[in-house]
């Protein structure tokens, strides 16, 4: 194995050496590392901010919570407009564009104090981050092709990484909060959440510094003007760095324009697929990304409610358990780049996903046993079995199924959107009005879906390559019989210098 990566490094090296279309190929990747790390960074920051963001326009925790509303449609819009853009315009000046408008949006967001004007700004920052996660991971794919999954895996690494920075940056800026009488109460970990279609991030932070709030409907006050105008600027300038990037790979590549589409269009597998078929693999697909963003969202949400509502811990505790949640994901990602440069993406799918399902049948005994150990357990590898999924889901649509194109790309984003909306939303009108018990039954549900699908995915790659095979015979037996056949063997027979 050791051998093998040594090779791999080796001949990764000499192309960037000898080949300048690679070269820049593989400049366009840091580049989109770059702006996935932003995207992450962007992404983690809100969580903790809200309680600033609500001071700052004067509202409840209620009315601050169309914030994050806003922020999803948005990124829904993005989603769906990058679909009509890719193809359209260069994907590295769409970049450029996009990146210079998430700065410009993350800048102004401090200065927002009116509520309508919070809205519109969180709406042109989710759009902004609907569009880079759509356009990035089209983009992606047609730089590497085939050769893809170690690329993709490396940017959802520096994405999972950005949104765990970029927390404890957030932290030192953060307003301190009391109520009127100033008793002070840990922030309840449920009372709000930041969820997106890769990666959840909550108010860890709050909790790893002992920050205080009040309750989801009482009015907070402030001892100092906020500052969170400081690490918004940060976020801001960490854009237009991207921006700036991204324009700079766009003069470059005018020059080589013609040869790098060449060797992309070589390194990707085309099929031809009637429409009923692509229907029936794009539904698949779709369905399971739903699937994976609902666990991710649901468990980021409400990990640390079920902890203290069900299990009895501590607010503290329940915190904690979510951040081993979240660095077993990350440490799973920076894993999957190596692994994924080894196995194929259909047993990483099965492997990762059954990983998942014994990890919530264990969350789903733990208070029959009344066990705050298995909850640990089973959150760690959750987050570590959960980390690669995502990426790998690309990867394997191209590789298996079909040419995933910006088109397709936009809706597996689209559907996990979806997935981070609805699923959240109905599990804490679940946990409030019957049981925390249905945390557990959910993401058991989903768990066994993905599996579902997964299966049904694996039957129908088997039929299309049955499919292929005997028309792949067929044609063989059609070019045997027309060399066989009389005619052929009298031309074969007469010399060259015979025939006109």
């Amino acid at each position: 194995m050791c051998e093998s990566v040594m090779n791999r490094t080796g001949s990764l090296l000499h192309r960037l050496k000898t080949e300048p279309e690679f070269r820049l190929r593989f400049l366009t990747f840091l580049c989109l590392v770059w702006s996935f790390f932003i995207l992450g960074w962007i992404l983690g920051q809100f969580g903790p901010s809200i309680f600033d963001l609500q001071y700052i326009t004067n509202t409840d925790l209620e009315g601050a919570s169309f914030y994050y509303i806003s922020h999803n449609v948005g990124y829904l819009i993005g989603s769906l407009i990058s679909a009509v853009l890719i193809g359209r315009c260069d994907c590295n000046f769409l970049l450029f564009v996009t990146m210079c408008i998430y700065g410009i949006s993350v800048f102004t967001i401090p200065w927002c104090y009116l509520p309508p004007a919070m809205l519109v700004a969180q709406a042109i920052r989710g759009l902004s981050g609907g569009l880079l996660d759509t356009v990035a991971n089209s983009e992606l794919l047609s730089l590497f092709g085939n050769q893809v999954s170690p690329y993709m895996q490396a940017m959802h690494f520096a994405f999972a990484t950005g949104g765990i920075i970029s927390p404890l940056v957030t932290a030192p800026f953060l307003t301190e909060q009391y109520d009127n009488g100033g008793n002070s109460s840990i922030i309840n970990q449920s009372s709000l959440v930041m969820q997106t279609g890769n990666i959840q991030l909550d108010n860890i932070s709050y909790h790893l510094n002992n920050l205080t709030t009040v309750e989801r409907n009482n009015t907070f006050h402030t001892s100092k003007d906020s500052h969170i105008f400081i690490p918004y600027t940060i976020s801001g300038v960490l854009a237009m760095s991207s921006s700036v990037s991204f324009l700079l790979v766009y003069i470059k590549s005018r020059r080589l324009a013609k040869r790098h589409i060449d060797e992309v269009k070589i390194d990707r597998n085309e099929r031809r697929l009637s429409f009923l078929v692509k229907l029936v693999i794009l539904t698949i697909m779709s369905i399971i990304f739903l699937l994976y963003t609902a666990m991710e969202d649901t468990i980021g949400a409400y990990v640390a409610t079920f902890c203290v509502e069900q299990m009895a811990m501590t607010k503290e505790d329940g915190s904690y358990v979510t951040a081993v949640f979240w660095t077993f994901f990350a440490f799973g990602r920076l894993t999957g780049i190596p692994i994924s440069n080894i196995v194929k993406s259909i047993p990483l799918v099965g492997i990762y996903s059954s990983l998942l399902l014994i990890s919530f049948l264990l969350l789903s005994f733990s208070p029959m046993i009344n066990s705050s150990v298995t909850v640990w357990i089973s959150t760690a590898v959750t987050g570590f079995a959960m980390s690669i999924l995502f990426p790998t889901l690309f990867t394997w649509a191209e590789e298996d199924f079909l040419l995933v194109t910006g088109k397709i790309a936009s809706l597996f984003i689209m559907t996990s959107t979806l997935g981070s909306i609805t699923s959240p939303a109905a599990l804490g009108y679940l946990i409030e009005e019957v049981s925390p018990m249905w945390y557990s039954y959910i993401l058991l549900g989903e768990s066994v879906g993905v599996i579902i699908f997964f299966v049904i995915a694996i039957i129908l790659k088997k039929k299309l390559q049955q499919l292929n095979d005997n028309n792949d015979r067929y044609n063989k037996e059609i070019k045997m019989d027309a060399d066989s056949s009389p005619e052929r063997s009298v031309l074969m027979d007469v010399p060259e210098n015979k025939v006109t």
